[in-house]
């Protein structure tokens, strides 16, 4: 497999002049409807929702989108955990160096982002905005410094300093600081979708909040985050203890809607050289 991929890589290199200045890479997995594991087909999180025993597939691909090299993982292996040797494979088999990788946030862990720094590496990761500090998202709320962008979008950026947490070598967490150069964007078709995909899911809470017999249903995916709990006696005063009811979390549901249509990337590429 191995030498099938480095022949392959410099034949597409040589016809098709391969760009692998950026690098793409993501992780999938396949099930197999088998009984048993084994050293390779293991229960992990099923893209598919399965129970069946997986295997992990990484996958690096060029910037045209044409696949570079894969790796199979047991699958009980963390995604995030499959990308530094991948990357070791790009640099040992096939001399792939002073690359910028581009993933999504579940795959950049902030083990993963200093071992990229450390190889002299560059990076492009989604950052969730609704998980983010609120110093953040002020930050991205603030109207001021953005630039439109086409009719319905707008956006900004900044440099500044993020704190990750970094596994060592002896299993120990540690605290990092790097300086990143933070993009925000605003569109307002993301915004829109962001309310279409929600929509069903508040629905239902405010059906649930409204009929106290569909309470048992409130564990409908994606519902129940929309419901607080109280306890309140027989006279409706509120309590600590006794009869239990579910009312609608306006407030939680604002503050989704106020950030609904905006979408972050960081990187620690400040701006790359043509020449």
């Amino acid at each position: 497999k191995d030498q099938f991929l480095a022949a392959l890589h410099k034949r597409i290199s040589k016809l098709y002049q391969r760009d692998t200045s950026v690098v793409y890479y993501d992780i999938t997995n396949y099930y197999f409807e088998i009984d048993k594991e084994d050293e390779l087909r293991k229960k992990g999180v099923s893209k598919e929702h399965r129970p069946d025993p997986i295997v992990q597939m990484g996958l690096f691909a060029d910037e045209a989108g044409l696949p570079i090299s894969y790796g199979l993982y047991a699958g009980n292996t963390n995604d995030s955990k499959t990308l530094p040797s991948m990357m070791g494979d790009l640099a040992y088999e096939f001399d792939i160096q002073n690359i910028i990788v581009v993933a999504d946030k579940g795959m950049m862990s902030g083990t993963n982002l200093a071992h990229i720094r450390s190889h002299r590496n560059g990076y492009v990761i989604s950052y969730s905005v609704r998980g983010a500090s609120k110093a953040f998202q002020e930050y991205v709320l603030d109207e001021d410094g953005y630039i439109p962008w086409g009719r319905d979008a707008r956006y900004k950026s900044r440099d500044q300093p993020r704190v990750i947490e970094v596994v060592d070598r002896k299993g120990d967490k540690i605290k990092r600081t790097i300086n990143e150069r933070q993009i925000v964007f605003y569109s307002r078709k993301y915004a829109e979708k962001a309310k279409h995909d929600r929509a069903k899911a508040v629905e239902k809470a405010r059906m649930i909040a409204e009929h106290p017999a569909l309470r048992a249903k409130a564990t409908v995916k994606g519902a129940v985050k929309y419901l607080n709990t109280i306890r309140y006696d027989k006279q409706g005063e509120v309590i600590s203890s006794s009869q239990e009811d579910m009312v609608f979390d306006e407030e939680k549901l604002a503050a989704e809607e106020r950030l609904d249509g905006y979408y972050a990337i960081m990187t620690n590429v400040i701006g790359t050289n043509p020449g």
